[in-house]
C-alpha cells in the first residue's frame, strides 16, 4: 500500500509541474505510466494529449517535445521520483547546460525551479554557459574552469576568502558574514555575464556601453569575438565593486570613468570626492598606494591645464598615455570630463551637430543619450570613413590606444 501511495503521489506531483511546463500548448496533458520503468524513463513513458475543444484523445510519444521542454521534463522526473521515493539524500542530479534548447524566459523559469529544489533538499551540480543559472548566494558552490597555457584549472571562492580579497583591494568594511549578500542582491544577469568573459570592461552607464563598441570597431577590434564584455554598473561607485568581484575570479577587468576634476576645480568638496573615487577605482583594479598618488597627481594637471599626446611610463610598470579629454592606462581610461563631452573634444562640431540630428530626427531626449549616443557613434565612423571628421586621426589613434591596452591586459592574464 505504501508503493502505491508514493506512485499516485509520484504521477500527481509530475503530472502538475509537467503541465506547467507545456502551458502553452492548447490543451492539456494527462501521463500514461503503465509501462514505468525508473530505469528507462523517456522510452517506457507516453502521453495522452487531450484537446481542450473537442474532448478527442491522441497519444503522442515522448519524442514529440521540444529538445528544451524533453530536458525540463525529465528533470521533473527524476526530482519527482526522488521525492516521492525518499531517494533525495542520495541522489546527485547532474545537467550539462541546462539553458540548452531553451529561450531566455524558459531559462528563468528553470532556473528558478532548480534553487528552489535545491533548498529542497535535492542535490544539483549542473555546468552552464548562462548567467540565469549563477546564483551568487551560493557563492561557495560556484567554480569557474579556465583555460591558459599550462592547462585547465579551476577557481573557487567563499565567504572568507572573497571577503579578504575586497579588504585587499581597499574594501575596508568587507566581511565574511555579509560579502554574499552584499554581492547577491546587486547582481543582475547582465552583469554575471561578465563571468564568461576573458575581459570585462565596466562602465558607468549605458551610454558607454552602447556607444563604445561602435568605436572599437572602427578600429578593428570586435569585442563579442575577442570575449570581452562590456558592462554598465549603473554609476561610477559602482565600479569598484564588481572589478574586486572578478578579479577574485581571475578575470581580467578595464575601468572606464569620468573625471570631472576641471569642472568642479574651485569647489574643494568636489575636487576631494572626485579623487577618492578615483582612488577607489584604481585601489580596486590592484595599483600600489605610490602609483595611485602619482596617477591622480597626472589625471588632476591634465584635467586643468590639458596636455596632447604625451605619453608617461613609470618603472615598465605601466604606461598612461595623456590627451586633451581623455587619459588612458593599463587598466583604466579616463574622461576629463564626461563621456560626451570626451566625445565632443575629440570629434569636435561633428559630434554636437549629428547629435542634434539625432534627437530631432528619432524624437529622443535627454533620458535616452544613451541611444543618442549610438547612433551618433554610427554616423561618426561612417563619417570617418568618408574623411568628413576633422580629427579623425587623432580619434583613431585614442581607440587604438585603448585596444592595445585591452590586448595586453588579456595576454597577461594568460587569457
Amino acid at each position: 500500500m505504501r508503493s502505491l501511495r508514493e506512485y499516485r503521489s509520484f504521477e500527481e506531483d509530475f503530472k502538475n509541474l509537467s503541465n506547467g511546463v507545456l502551458a502553452n500548448m492548447k490543451g492539456f496533458l494527462e501521463l500514461d505510466f503503465s509501462c514505468y520503468n525508473p530505469l528507462n524513463y523517456s522510452r517506457n513513458l507516453s502521453m495522452i494529449f487531450r484537446n481542450s475543444n473537442d474532448e478527442s484523445l491522441e497519444l503522442q510519444p515522448f519524442s514529440m517535445l521540444g529538445s528544451g521542454q524533453k530536458k525540463i521534463m525529465m528533470f521533473l522526473l527524476s526530482y519527482c521520483f526522488a521525492k516521492n521515493f525518499r531517494m533525495q539524500e542520495n541522489l546527485i542530479l547532474l545537467i550539462d547546460e541546462p539553458e540548452s534548447n531553451l529561450h531566455p524566459v524558459a531559462q528563468k523559469w528553470f532556473a528558478k525551479k532548480l534553487y528552489e529544489f535545491s533548498r529542497e533538499g535535492l542535490q544539483i551540480v549542473i555546468s552552464t554557459h548562462s548567467p540565469y543559472f549563477i546564483n551568487l548566494d551560493y557563492i561557495d558552490s560556484i567554480y569557474l574552469v579556465k583555460k591558459n597555457e599550462n592547462g585547465t584549472y579551476v577557481v573557487k571562492n567563499d565567504a572568507y576568502s572573497l571577503s579578504e580579497h575586497c579588504k585587499n583591494r581597499g574594501a575596508s568594511k568587507s566581511d565574511q558574514s555579509n560579502v554574499i549578500e552584499f554581492y547577491s542582491v546587486s547582481s543582475t544577469p547582465s552583469i554575471l555575464q561578465g563571468f564568461f568573459a576573458k575581459l570585462v570592461i565596466l562602465v558607468e552607464g549605458s551610454t558607454e556601453e552602447m556607444a563604445l563598441p561602435v568605436y572599437f570597431n572602427k578600429v578593428g577590434l570586435d569585442l563579442l569575438q575577442q570575449g570581452i564584455e562590456i558592462i554598465s554598473v549603473s554609476g561610477k561607485l559602482q565600479i569598484p565593486k564588481w572589478v574586486r568581484l572578478f578579479s577574485a575570479y581571475k578575470i581580467p577587468c578595464y575601468a572606464f570613468f569620468d573625471y570631472d576634476y576641471k569642472k568642479n576645480s574651485k569647489q574643494n568638496n568636489s575636487q576631494k570626492r572626485y579623487q577618492e573615487e578615483a582612488r577607489d577605482i584604481l585601489v580596486s583594479l590592484g595599483y600600489n598606494t605610490e602609483d595611485i598618488e602619482k596617477i591622480i597627481n597626472e589625471l588632476n594637471n591634465t584635467s586643468i591645464n590639458g596636455k596632447n599626446c604625451s605619453p608617461i611610463t613609470r618603472r615598465d610598470k605601466f604606461c598612461i598615455f595623456h590627451y586633451d579629454f581623455v587619459t588612458i592606462g593599463d587598466k583604466f581610461c579616463v574622461f576629463h570630463d564626461d563621456f560626451e563631452e570626451a566625445m565632443k573634444g575629440i570629434f569636435g562640431n561633428s559630434y554636437e551637430e549629428e547629435e542634434n540630428k539625432v534627437k530631432e530626427k528619432y524624437c529622443l531626449g535627454d533620458r535616452q543619450k544613451h541611444l543618442v549616443a549610438r547612433e551618433v557613434a554610427k554616423r561618426i565612423v561612417e563619417s570617418i570613413e568618408n574623411n568628413h571628421i576633422e580629427n579623425n586621426h587623432l580619434a583613431i589613434e585614442i581607440f587604438k590606444k585603448i585596444y592595445e591596452q585591452l590586448t595586453r591586459l588579456i595576454e597577461q592574464s594568460g587569457g
